[in-house]
């Protein structure tokens, strides 16, 4: 997550929409844009095969690796409660 006002500009329909609030203050603890502006002209400098900014973004790929299927299923239950 980027720490951006894209939910606040942005429209949401259906069951986004009563928690909009919720997902704005969460933006807000997202990396800061700067940060990965600068993580972005590094990965084009260095060309890893992944690039990952902040924790969160590093959790996610790390457990990824280590426990795909798992992450496969969470992911498809995410998407299935969020529409």
């Amino acid at each position: 997550m980027i720490a951006t006002s894209i939910i606040n500009d942005g429209r949401m329909a259906g069951a986004l929409r009563g928690r909009k609030s919720r997902l704005a203050d969460t933006f807000k603890k997202g990396a800061s844009p700067d940060r990965v502006a600068d993580a972005i002209l590094d990965a084009l400098r260095t060309n890893p095969a992944v690039r990952t900014v902040g924790r969160d973004a590093w959790a996610i790929h790390q457990l990824t690796k280590l426990a795909p299927q798992a992450m496969q299923k969470l992911s498809a239950t995410l998407q299935r409660r969020l529409g």
